[in-house]
């Protein structure tokens, strides 16, 4: 539905108040998007005045627990700042029941299937695989890798709200530096001097999808944060690692895997 310049001009201003809180872009992204979409779903004339008749809908509609709870987070952040800037008395997403949280579970690429890959893929899609894998980085953290981020053994990332940590580097990282230039992006694009965090994943999944696997980038992440706990069997350690601000995000990774509660069962005797 096409909005106003008034609407227009609430969602910038709800942009600026997200970013002046330190709201990621990403986050500030997916919220107005999803706040539109809401919009359009409701197919009323002002997004102000949405009901929560309309939202329940909406959210009724979603397939994915996770869309579900992204969307009804980016509807109660819009409705609040609204209120807080006098445009309604009520937020309608007071009325309405928090959508619970789904149950996270790694889903790590197997290592045979990531050495498979790296023995047939091109240059590219073989750095950021290396990257997500043995640094577990982001796809959006992969795209801005620069050479001067790189020292002594560290490697220092600006991850999720910009805030910055420095992770240690994996062997096959430092052998992968050496094809690629001490300073400056390691991978140009148009995206503030860097390819785009879509290229990355794209490009991973057609890699795995060629050698016959169906792997997300993100995948590889859980990789690194399973392995890292199963080798660390420090809880504390692997959050560090895979910079997450709550342990409780963390402590998904700390799941015993399946082949080894097998493996107990098997071995119980009288």
């Amino acid at each position: 539905m096409p909005a106003s310049s008034l609407e227009h001009e609430l969602i910038e201003e709800w942009s600026d108040w997200m970013r002046a809180a330190g709201a990621a872009p990403n986050t500030i992204r997916t919220r107005t998007d999803g706040v539109k979409l809401l919009w359009y779903s409701a197919q009323t004339e002002d997004p102000v005045q949405i009901p929560t008749k309309a939202i329940v809908r909406w959210l009724a509609k979603c397939n994915s627990k996770w869309t579900r709870c992204t969307y009804a987070s980016s509807a109660r952040t819009w409705f609040r700042f609204l209120v807080d800037q006098g445009h309604l008395e009520v937020s309608p997403m007071d009325r309405l029941a928090v959508p619970p949280t789904p149950r996270s579970v790694p889903r790590p690429a197997s290592s045979d299937v990531v050495r498979e890959t790296l023995a047939v893929c091109g240059r590219r899609a073989h750095a950021y695989i290396i990257l997500g894998t043995f640094l577990g980085l982001r796809v959006h953290e992969i795209a801005k890798v620069r050479g001067d981020h790189f020292d002594d053994g560290w490697y220092f990332v600006t991850g999720k709200g910009d805030v910055g940590a420095a992770i240690p580097t994996h062997p096959l990282v430092e052998q992968l530096r050496k094809g690629f230039p001490s300073t400056g992006p390691w991978f140009p694009g148009v995206e503030g001097g860097h390819v785009r965090a879509t290229t990355v994943t794209k490009t991973v999944t057609r890699a795995f999808k060629k050698a016959g696997y169906q792997v997300t980038a993100h995948q590889l992440r859980h990789w690194y944060g399973t392995h890292a706990q199963r080798v660390g069997k420090d809880s504390r350690a692997t959050q560090h690692l895979l910079r997450h601000a709550n342990l409780a995000s963390t402590q998904i990774y700390t799941e015993v895997a399946d082949r080894h509660l097998q493996e107990i069962v098997r071995r119980l005797a009288v």
